[in-house]
């Protein structure tokens, strides 16, 4: 193949990877008022029960800036183990962001997060967190807007 032939598959494939994050989105404040499960960390903690467990997400600053350092807290109201989570793009292919915590009780996880940005100005997260306790593995699901600048 003589190298002009590759610019339309090259094409495509930019197109592929950059059509899931386009401008598609309407106004962000419209989109957030639609979608009220998802986390506001500007309010409170996002909190998820499992297995009769709360789980808390706390996500500072609370706008969760895109490629930014971010702290993930997280809080459980019974002691678990195990704990680790890992980040997805919600609505589109972003990758997998696994995620490290670092248990500072036997009830509260710290640890780092810093993800892409997304150029539609409307991008939401799933948070995937796992733990043990004696009854077995749990997972918590979590959904917030990165670049959250609306909250209030």
């Amino acid at each position: 193949m003589k190298p002009n032939h590759y610019i339309p598959l090259i094409l495509l494939i930019l197109l592929i990877f950059t059509g899931g994050c386009g401008d598609s989105a309407p106004n962000v404040s419209d989109n957030l008022k639609q979608q009220s499960n998802l986390c506001q960390f500007s309010q409170s903690a996002c909190t998820k029960t499992v297995n009769n467990i709360n789980v808390k997400l706390t996500i500072t600053p609370e706008s969760a800036p895109s490629e930014k350092p971010l702290l993930v807290l997280l809080n459980f109201d019974n002691p678990v183990s195990e704990v680790h989570y890992r980040l997805e793009g919600r609505d589109m292919f972003m990758g997998v962001i696994p995620g490290i915590v670092n248990q500072t009780n036997a009830q509260q996880f710290e640890g780092p997060l810093v993800y892409g940005a997304c150029s539609s100005g409307f991008m939401v997260w799933r948070m995937f967190v796992s733990f043990k306790t004696d009854d077995g593995e749990h997972v918590a699901i979590f959904d917030f807007l990165a670049d959250n600048d609306t909250q209030s």
